[in-house]
Formats: structure tokens, sequence, C-alpha cells
């Protein structure tokens, strides 16, 4: 069988938080992506992937998953993986105008 990443993705992050009794966000940034899942008491219940170009897009599909759901984002963990290194993540929080 081939499994896109995404699929892969999903089932690994199901696998490992079915016990869980959390609402959890996962990122995943890869070249210029963002893989958004959003597990809660380990189901599924938000999974897409969104074009980004700065961290500003992130923090919007974020919020936007969350307020779609009727879930408050902020106070949820958040686990970001994938390609980025933190320093320059928060030190260029903002998109350039």
């Amino acid at each position: 069988q081939i499994f896109d990443i995404n699929t892969v993705s999903v089932q690994n992050a199901l696998r490992e938080n079915r016990a869980s009794r959390e609402t959890k966000v996962m990122a995943a940034l890869h070249a210029n992506t963002l893989h958004l899942l959003i597990l809660e008491k380990g189901k599924l219940l938000f999974n897409n992937s969104f074009a980004i170009s700065c961290v500003d897009d992130i923090f919007y599909f974020m919020l936007s998953a969350g307020q779609q759901l009727g879930i408050n984002i902020q106070d949820i963990p958040i686990f970001f993986s994938g390609d980025f290194h933190a320093e320059d993540f928060f030190e260029s929080a903002l998109c350039a105008s």
C-alpha cells in the first residue's frame, strides 16, 4: 500500500493519542505548507493543509480552525514539528507589509 505523508501523520497522531483526554493542536511545517491537526480525546476533529508565506498565516489558520470547531486555540497545547528554526520562527512573527 502507498500512503501520502499526511495520511501517515494522521494515523500516527491518532495512534499516539488514542488514550488522551486532552485537546491538542499539531502543526507540521514543510516548505511553505502548514499541515494542521486538531485532536480531542483521541479523536480527529480537524485535518487540513494550507499554503503559508509567513508566521501570521500559521496563526490565522490555527485560530480560524478553532473558531470553526468552537474551541479556543489559545488555551490548548500546540505541538510544532517540521522544517523551521524556533528563533527564526518567533523573530519573524509578522508578515512584511
